[in-house]
C-alpha cells in the first residue's frame, strides 16, 4: 500500500532483522535501549487476517525481542502492544519500562496518539 503512515514513520529507522513476513526495527525518533518496532511486510488490518506462517513467526519474534529488551534495558517490565488505529498495517511495539525511561515512554505515547 502506498502512503502508509507506519512505513513512512519508520523509513529511516534502523532495521535489526527481517524474517519471511516481518521487519524488526529500532524506531528512528526514539533511541532508548530495548525499544523495538515489529511490522508485518503485508498491509493487513487485523490479526485475524494473518496467515498461519505470519502468526507463527510473530509469536516467536515477540518472545525473542521481549527477552532482548528486558536484558538490554534491565527493564522492570516489557510491554508488547499492537494498536493499528491509524493505517491498515499490523505492527507491534516492544517497549521496556524502566525507572529511567519514563519521559521517553510518555513521549512515545504522544507520538502514537498522533500517528
Amino acid at each position: 500500500m502506498d502512503n502508509c503512515k507506519l512505513c513512512e514513520f519508520n523509513k529511516s529507522g534502523q532495521n535489526i532483522e527481517q524474517t519471511d513476513h516481518w521487519y524488526i526495527d529500532q524506531p528512528r525518533d526514539f533511541k532508548f535501549a530495548g525499544l523495538y518496532f515489529i511490522r508485518c511486510k503485508r498491509h493487513i488490518e487485523s490479526l485475524a487476517e494473518m496467515s498461519e506462517e505470519e502468526s507463527s513467526e510473530i509469536g516467536c519474534l515477540i518472545q525473542k525481542y521481549s527477552k532482548r529488551s528486558q536484558d538490554e534495558a534491565k527493564a522492570q517490565r516489557v510491554l508488547a502492544m499492537s494498536l493499528g488505529l491509524s493505517d491498515p498495517h499490523i505492527h507491534f511495539w516492544i517497549l521496556p519500562k524502566t525507572e529511567d525511561n519514563e519521559s521517553e515512554v510518555l513521549q512515545l505515547r504522544e507520538v502514537m496518539r498522533n500517528i
